[in-house]
């Protein structure tokens, strides 16, 4: 937000304290724009209306609760990154070792380049090593996106072009602390059929199925 945003927050914050029989001070709505002005009034206003529409409590929403509208709760970022965990091993099966990638999520894109040593390393994960890697996955994805740890460079497989696979997207988080959109991102992952899907599910051969949908 800028200080041209000042008014529209003011209103913002006094109709949310009416609704909530609450109290609003100057200072107290001055305070409140200082720590609001790295977001935009936009998502300011879109938290407030899903505080009005889903909270059941009747005290003002606290500044952290607000944050959270906009920014997502921990438990909706693990299920992203979840499903970022089952993208990356998906890519690996439909793209293969011999395709160069790049993950939209930059957070995604700095663990398989920093944390599990690139993309030639995701293709060539043993079996055994598959029950772990969603756990890790998730953990580290949560300490790099604590620290701002991002990556935007392509990863290359071992083929001799310079085309690039770009795979997913940025994490949308819904605002209101609603998960259900980010469950079916989990259960969805991008680029992947129903088969394939399925098929991880069962245990397929990870190797069998990355040199199959590379060489197709």
């Amino acid at each position: 937000m800028t200080e041209h945003d000042a008014n529209r927050f003011a209103e913002i914050m006094t109709g949310l304290a009416e609704n909530f029989n609450g109290k609003l001070s100057g200072p107290g709505i001055d305070m409140r724009f200082a720590v609001f002005s790295e977001f935009s009034i936009e998502q300011v206003e879109g938290a407030a209306m899903a505080c009005v529409r889903n909270r059941k409590y009747s005290n003002m929403p606290t500044v952290a609760e607000l944050i959270e509208c906009i920014e997502g709760s921990e438990e909706d970022h693990k299920v992203f990154a979840e499903s970022q965990a089952q993208e990356v091993l998906m890519a690996a099966r439909r793209h293969g070792k011999y395709s160069n990638v790049r993950f939209a999520d930059p957070v995604t894109n700095a663990v398989v380049r920093q944390f599990f040593g690139g993309w030639l390393q995701i293709c060539g994960l043993a079996e055994n090593k598959l029950i772990w890697f969603t756990k890790d996955f998730v953990e580290r994805y949560a300490a790099y996106k604590q620290r701002g740890v991002e990556c935007t460079e392509v990863m290359r497989g071992i083929g001799t072009t310079d085309k690039f696979e770009l795979i997913g997207s940025t994490p949308i988080v819904a605002i209101g602390g609603n998960t259900d959109g980010q469950k079916k991102v989990a259960a969805v992952v991008g680029g992947a059929t129903f088969k394939q899907r399925q098929t991880f599910r069962e245990g397929g051969p990870f190797h069998d199925l990355v040199e199959k949908d590379s060489a197709a």
